[in-house]
């Protein structure tokens, strides 16, 4: 939903494994990308840029993240799970909330959600900023296009001899509306709604966006010191994403809004790629192995956790559980603790059950097609009591969309603007 780059100096030490200088790191977000919407998954995907660097690094196959866009934007920028942070929606309110305020050298990109690809517009309110200042791009140019470009202008600006850089490249694709300039659609005819198609050109645009980005890497130099990250922040909306095999879409607590697709980049640092990784993984995970990559010692009182060697040589996860979610405003929680994975209060898809609970075997059946909580009482209970211990910790939902709406008015009559709260 948001674009925020940095070019960040990192003067701290880096252990004996990773190269003199810190490397390069580029995490890259998806918006609303479905298991189903890469070609690593389905064929009739048209994403070379990003099958060629996933099948060249390390495919995530069990890579989590939460079911929306704002609380997986917490986990990446915190490594604390929402429920600990109250960052259910992520803030533009106060100035202090935005991305210069936080550490960022510099940001390019909107605050809202759901703004126009070409118009730049939320609603009534234009939004588009180039750090603090209102930007007016030339052209009505496709955000994609705009993104990838300023990335490029980071890249050769910099100087990769005393300067590692970090980019937090979050696009708005494939977020809606759905819109995309006419060439992308020629990859998708046959039997898909106009909306697919569309929404498959998106996936498409993305893709160059992402192969421009990395040949400018190319380019500078900058690639054999490089670490890529792509993920995307929940599983694809229902409609247009695609999520199959999985069950379930953006905003559910079924692996189809909560199993991302991922992988990992990387000509150096990996010692293990080109192999598909099935251990386990968080969407708070990836603080502290960013961290760690860039020679830092991750804090321990964070809920993530270290994963490179998981990633980078193929040993065990360092994690046996994770929380989905713990959502008390629509009363739903989700738990995982090694195969098992124990749900309450998930809206039904396939049957009229509501408020109960669910178990299953996630490994014997990803597809959550068995609901096996009535033949393992003894799981459920110790579930529901390891679940219990994190509810213990976490803090009230910042909850303030109602203010939110009606004191933009106030704000600014044409231009999305924080300062009201």
């Amino acid at each position: 939903m948001k674009l925020w780059i940095s070019s960040l100096i990192l003067n701290i030490l880096m252990t004996e494994c990773l190269a003199k200088i810190p490397p390069h790191i580029i995490f890259i977000v998806a918006d609303d990308l479905g298991w189903n919407d890469v070609g690593w998954h389905n064929s009739e995907m048209h994403t070379p840029n990003l099958d060629n660097l996933a099948r060249q690094g390390v495919i995530l196959d069990s890579s989590y993240v939460q079911q929306v866009c704002t609380p997986s934007r917490n986990c990446f920028m915190t490594g604390l799970y929402p429920f600990h942070t109250g960052l259910q929606h992520l803030g533009y309110c106060n100035w202090k909330y935005t991305p210069t305020y936080r550490g960022f050298d510099s940001f390019y990109g909107f605050y809202g959600g759901s703004e126009g690809y070409f118009s730049h517009k939320f609603g009534e309110w234009y939004d588009f900023r180039f750090n603090e200042e209102v930007y007016y791009p030339n052209n009505k140019t496709y955000s994609t296009k705009l993104f990838s470009s300023r990335v490029i202008d980071i890249i050769n600006e910099s100087n990769p001899e005393t300067e590692p850089l970090y980019l937090y490249i979050a696009f708005q694709s494939v977020h809606d509306p759905f819109q995309v300039p006419k060439r992308y659609k020629k990859w998708y005819q046959g039997d898909m709604s106009k909306k697919r198609r569309t929404f498959c050109g998106m996936v498409s645009a993305l893709d160059k966006a992402i192969g421009d980005i990395t040949a400018a890497l190319e380019a500078k130099g900058l690639m054999d010191n490089a670490v890529i990250v792509f993920t995307t922040d929940n599983g694809g909306k229902q409609s247009a994403g695609n999520n199959l095999p999985l069950r379930g879409h953006k905003g559910s607590l079924w692996e189809g809004g909560t199993r991302g697709v991922a992988f990992v980049y990387s000509p150096t640092f990996l010692k293990r790629s080109g192999y598909v990784n099935t251990e386990m993984i968080h969407a708070v995970d990836w603080f502290p192995t960013l961290l760690h990559v860039a020679g830092g010692i991750p804090d321990r009182s964070l809920d993530g956790v270290n994963q490179w060697k998981t990633i980078s040589e193929g040993r065990r996860s360092s994690r046996e559980d994770f929380v989905y979610c713990i959502d008390d405003i629509q009363d739903r929680w989700a738990y995982r603790f090694r195969n098992f994975k124990l749900m309450y209060g998930q809206k039904p898809d396939l049957d009229n059950r509501w408020k109960v609970l669910r178990l299953f075997d996630i490994e014997k059946d990803p597809f959550e097609q068995e609901d096996i909580a009535e033949k393992n009482i003894d799981i459920v209970e110790e579930l529901k009591r390891m679940i219990s211990l994190y509810r213990d910790t976490q803090v009230p939902a910042n909850y303030s969309n109602a203010k939110r709406i009606t004191s933009l008015h106030q704000i600014s009559k044409t231009t999305l603007s924080p300062g009201w709260c």
